[in-house]
């Protein structure tokens, strides 16, 4: 590999995949070589295709070199039937920026440059198409604007990446929402008509109105489980708690996801609880970080320290979560630890696993590696089997994508 190709990879998540990208003509034009980087750092394979007005905000050499190829546009294709060929070549196409004439290109056909003649035979091969459009407020709060995207959305190969509005303009979105969504697109559809829980996040037990106790939990790791589940095409039933920002951006562009938040450990168990008794669900994945304990004496007021010096506090075992649910055929579970010896931490996994009735136990030692909040883990997977499997260093996302498709498997599909 020469130093030219040479790239940090990030994950797999998009290995084997080939992503076309359009660029049209927008300031936002330069956020692309982003997107270009960041796909190739998750072992994406990445064309481009640009209009003549893209090229006033970022230059061919620029974008030759953040996707270590060709740049094409309508100009370079010598008549030759380029957007037929990149049409066959791409698994999903990708239009970041989409001006307003590019939105009216596709839904009339009236398509005069690459990136919208693209779209063409790439809607006929039924594949799809992710549409960034990017404007001032004004034009995007437009009726025509609307009326544009109500059509365009009628049509399932396409789906829409709403812009960020703020300081009246419809801006592009995070590189990584719209790297999440192109992976969504990537996904096989492997898991319709499947019922999927999921519980994340961290629990608060409070101790006054302005005090609680808590876990470190980020809520990633199950938001990931959730955005995977749906993106299979599961319907997905997620109960959490606390989530940190980037989990919550992860949720937020799912399709079929329903949340129900639940502020201490028994409301997580009383909520997962009356949804196993309502659905038959395929498969349940325990995901949270809720606390152990629970407060026995609660303080209806702020605790005055100026009267109180000494606290002393009674816990009492909050009710596992994990035995809330009986009827899921595959259930999987995981198991924080803290510096102890692989042989150790595995045979408690076991007997966690026959308590609780578990298929699948996923094993982290928080000591060794920085487990909440970062979007990497090194995990041991044990299924109900007794096959251990180490992951080093794997992406959050692909570890729900390992898991989901382990669990797959043991329903038979």
């Amino acid at each position: 590999m020469s130093l030219r190709e040479r790239i940090e990879i990030e994950s797999s998540l998009l290995k084997d995949k080939n992503v076309l990208l359009g660029i049209t003509g927008s300031i936002a034009s330069y956020r692309s070589v982003d997107l270009c980087r960041k796909l190739r750092k998750n072992s994406a394979n990445v064309k481009v295709v640009v209009s003549r007005s893209a090229l006033r905000y970022v230059t061919r050499s620029l974008l030759s070199w953040a996707v270590n190829g060709e740049v094409y546009d309508i100009e370079t294709c010598d008549g030759k039937p380029i957007h037929v060929e990149l049409a066959e070549w791409c698994d999903v196409y990708c239009i970041c920026p989409c001006t307003l004439n590019t939105l009216s290109r596709i839904c009339t056909g009236s398509v005069s440059d690459l990136p919208s003649l693209c779209a063409v035979p790439v809607l006929g091969l039924g594949k799809p198409i992710l549409i960034v459009p990017v404007m001032s407020q004004a034009m995007w709060d437009s009726p025509i604007t609307r009326r544009l995207v109500r059509d365009l959305q009628t049509l399932s190969c396409i789906h829409i990446l709403y812009p960020d509005i703020s300081a009246g303009r419809a801006k592009i979105p995070s590189i990584d929402r719209i790297f999440e969504k192109i992976v969504d697109l990537t996904c096989p559809r492997d898991m319709e008509e499947l019922k999927v829980l999921v519980t994340a996040g961290a629990t608060r037990e409070w101790l006054d109105p302005t005090k609680y106790l808590t876990t470190p939990s980020s809520g990633i790791e199950g938001a990931y489980f959730a955005r995977e589940a749906d993106a299979r095409g599961a319907e997905v039933y997620l109960v959490h708690g606390y989530l940190s920002e980037k989990a919550r951006e992860i949720i937020k562009d799912t399709t079929n996801v329903h949340t129900y938040h639940a502020e201490s450990t028994r409301e997580m168990y009383n909520i997962v609880k009356e949804l196993d008794n309502s659905h038959s669900f395929d498969i349940v994945i325990f995901a949270a970080a809720p606390l152990d304990y629970e407060i026995v004496d609660k303080f209806n007021e702020k605790i005055d320290t100026r009267r109180v010096g000494e606290l002393k506090i009674t816990l009492r075992r909050a009710p596992y979560v994990v035995s809330a649910v009986e009827k899921a055929r595959v259930k999987i579970g995981f198991k924080l630890e803290w510096n102890r010896k692989i042989g150790e931490s595995v045979d408690r996994a076991l007997e966690r696993m026959s308590e609780n009735d578990l298929d699948i136990v996923i094993i982290h030692d928080a000591c060794k590696v920085p487990v909440f909040g970062s979007l990497y883990d090194t995990v041991i997977v044990i299924d109900r089997f007794g096959i251990c499997r180490l992951l080093e260093n794997i992406h959050k996302r692909e570890l729900a994508r390992h898991i989901l498709t382990m669990a797959l498997r043991m329903l038979g599909r």
